[in-house]
């Protein structure tokens, strides 16, 4: 219990680098609608802040002095004084608990770990020497335990049993082996490359793969060069089509630093996809580590030019081979990146789009929330057929009154309205059970609030978007996603009515937007919500490779 059960003494005893990263937590978390405590009184426990959140309320406990960072469930020490004193103080919510360190796993620590149940994250020594980036590893730590909990099916039975030990899961906290190219890419070749990248044409040197079996989980993380796959003909992902995969972005920062944007969040989806493909869940904290070693590696392929990011691959696919309607009892994970400048070619201007009638991407109840390539494949015909109607993207209807609005190509897409005041309001279609959760678009839902806009979610038929476009009421609308970060909609086209947008040319409210989300993923405007997660610091790639190809515990993050 030394680890979790403080006497008030310990305030006497922080610095002030605690109290000032202690603030910072405290004062971000509750600008996002998070109920934040410093220093509660729980029982005769003090820890440095409660974090109230969606499903369970979190205990954080700054002990740096002895190396370590605790960030723990209240549920564990709720647990722990029910089973040391025979009855609890109150209800234990359900949840897992979290240890920052940063002097690796060993001592105290390991033993809180193996105690508690509780997941170990490693925190690098510059993580921990201003209180701006130990908050924002904090709060990345937090948010990634909330993804987490918000991807675990909920049970609302309190328990005042300490939790279970995961031995399973601890025995399986993987280290990803470095196995890199020996034949580089020249300079030349790369920067010829980062030029004109385009997008989804070129790849880095570099992947990330782990296989997982059936009875023995995950294993064998190893980064290798990139290359192709020799796949069996009677793989059963070319028959059952059992595959998912994610999308998101790594960015240059002013200082040279490389940032990824809302991993733990993409990191949960790809989780949920499995589950609705019957497959094996992925570790949250692998994922976000398979990215962090795969940036560092081909840390030079970053592009540095306004507009232009490193994409990031992750995808899962069925590796067994044989012939049968079944899950699959062999998977492989792959992470590959891709400069990327522009998803649209000619830079950010007006889309024209089609109304598609006749054919649906998914059904509530089916997989459109879950990010599957068999919604891709659906959707092609009828981006043929915008195709053929002269129009970049597709719009979705709903699949049962195909009156609805619903998504944009594979993209979530929003309405700017304009009352007779001139303030301006956003809606986008609520999720149905039969759209893909957008994180570009939950970002800016919360960045359109930021700014003084009022934001919603809910529904918009097509004679809505006709008849207020006519009135002048509807403004502006755009599309959003990883990949096109903010694509503007000019004109519609559909089997019964042709309209254009306002004047057809990009919206000052879609631009605005598009600035303020772009200027956040570069690091030119403050990030207040804690999303950009440091890759890597500036001027340190060098020692954490050499770290760990060595066999040492040097952190990337």
């Amino acid at each position: 219990m030394r680890a979790f059960r403080r006497k008030s003494s310990l305030a006497s005893k922080v610095s002030d680098l605690i109290s000032s990263a202690r603030l910072q937590v405290s004062n971000r978390l509750t600008g996002e609608g998070f109920k934040v405590e410093i220093k509660p009184r729980v029982g005769d426990y003090f820890p440095d802040l409660l974090i109230h959140g969606s499903r369970a309320i979190w205990a954080v406990d700054f002990s740096l002095g002895k190396g370590s960072l605790h960030f723990a469930s209240i549920a564990q020490i709720y647990s722990t004084v029910a089973a040391l004193e025979g009855e609890p103080h109150w209800p234990a919510p359900k949840a897992e608990g979290v240890v920052l360190t940063n002097r690796g796993l060993g001592g105290e620590i390991n033993e809180v770990i193996q105690q508690f149940n509780i997941r170990a994250v490693e925190v690098s020594e510059e993580a921990a020497k201003t209180p701006e980036a130990l908050a924002g590893r904090l709060i990345h730590a937090f948010k990634l335990a909330e993804a987490e909990e918000m991807a675990t099916p909920h049970t609302s039975e309190p328990s005042s049993q300490p939790l279970p030990i995961d031995h399973e899961r601890l025995s399986n906290r993987l280290e990803i082996e470095l196995k890199p190219s020996a034949h580089p890419l020249s300079h030349a070749k790369r920067k010829a490359i980062l030029d004109d990248p385009g997008f989804g044409h070129f790849f880095t040197e570099h992947m990330v793969t782990i296989r997982w079996t059936e009875g023995q989980g995950w294993h064998d993380a190893k980064l290798v060069p990139y290359a192709p796959l020799e796949i069996d003909p009677a793989n059963m992902t070319l028959h059952y089509g059992q595959s998912i995969f994610e999308g998101l972005k790594a960015y240059r920062q002013p200082d040279g630093s490389v940032a990824t944007f809302r991993p733990e969040a993409n990191a949960a989806r790809f989780q949920a996809s499995a589950r609705r493909l019957a497959m094996p869940e992925f570790p949250v904290e692998t994922f976000i580590e398979a990215v962090d070693v795969l940036v560092a590696q081909d840390e030079a392929w970053v592009p540095s030019q306004s507009e232009q990011s490193l994409y990031l691959r992750p995808f899962m696919f069925a590796l067994e081979v044989g012939l049968g309607v079944r899950p699959a009892n062999d998977y492989l994970f792959i992470l590959i990146a891709s400069p990327a400048s522009n998803y649209f070619s000619g830079g950010v201007k007006p889309v024209s789009v089609w109304l598609s009638e006749e054919y649906v991407r998914a059904v509530k109840g089916g997989t459109g929330t879950a990010k599957t390539g068999g919604n891709y494949a659906a959707s092609l015909r009828a981006q043929a057929e915008a195709a053929e109607k002269g129009c970049e993207q597709v719009v979705w209807l709903d699949a049962f009154e195909h009156r609805w609005i619903e998504e944009m190509g594979g993209m979530n897409i929003f309405f700017v309205y304009t009352d007779e005041n001139s303030k301006r309001r956003l809606l986008t279609p609520e999720l149905s059970g039969a759209l893909l959760p957008g994180i570009t678009r939950d970002s800016l839902l919360q960045i359109a609030t930021d700014l003084g806009y009022e934001a919603s979610e809910g529904r918009i038929s097509v004679d809505d978007w006709r008849n207020d476009n006519a009135n002048g009421s509807l403004t502006e609308v755009f599309a959003c996603g990883t990949a096109a970060v903010i694509a503007p909609v000019g004109s519609v086209k559909s089997a019964r009515a042709d309209w254009t947008i306002g004047n057809g040319l990009p919206g000052e409210v879609t631009m605005e937007l598009r600035k303020a989300l772009l200027d956040i993923q570069t690091g030119v405007a403050p990030d207040t919500h804690g999303w950009m997660h440091q890759v890597l610091a500036k001027g340190v790639r060098a020692d954490v490779l050499g770290a760990r190809e060595d066999g040492g515990d040097a952190e990337v993050s």
